[in-house]
């Protein structure tokens, strides 16, 4: 994608010079405020860009307490060849069943 783009800035480049042979150029005053524009444009990027990953773990860690007491509370059984998820709570009795299970 990035080759389409810096050939895409060859061309009006080279467009220019040969269409507007004659165009001022720019001076070394408006040169250095181009970079200082780019310059900030690129932090405000950078910030962007830590903000978005900053995001993105958030959702991971709230994705991973969601799921903490699936880990936690649930095993596996085998009942006639099936193999089946069940709960095992920490308050169950003697059935195996939670007061708290239906919940």
């Amino acid at each position: 994608m990035h080759v389409l783009f810096k050939q895409k800035s060859l061309f009006f480049r080279r467009y220019n010079a040969i269409m507007r042979p004659f165009a001022p150029r720019t001076s070394r005053q408006t040169t250095i405020l181009v970079r200082e524009k780019h310059s900030y444009e690129t932090k405000i990027f950078i910030i962007h860009i830590f903000l978005f990953f900053q995001i993105a773990v958030g959702i991971w860690v709230m994705g991973l307490l969601v799921a903490l007491p699936q880990v936690l509370y649930f095993t596996t059984a085998v009942v006639d060849n099936s193999t089946y998820c069940v709960p095992v709570w920490p308050d169950a009795d003697e059935n195996g069943s939670s007061p708290l299970e239906h919940v």
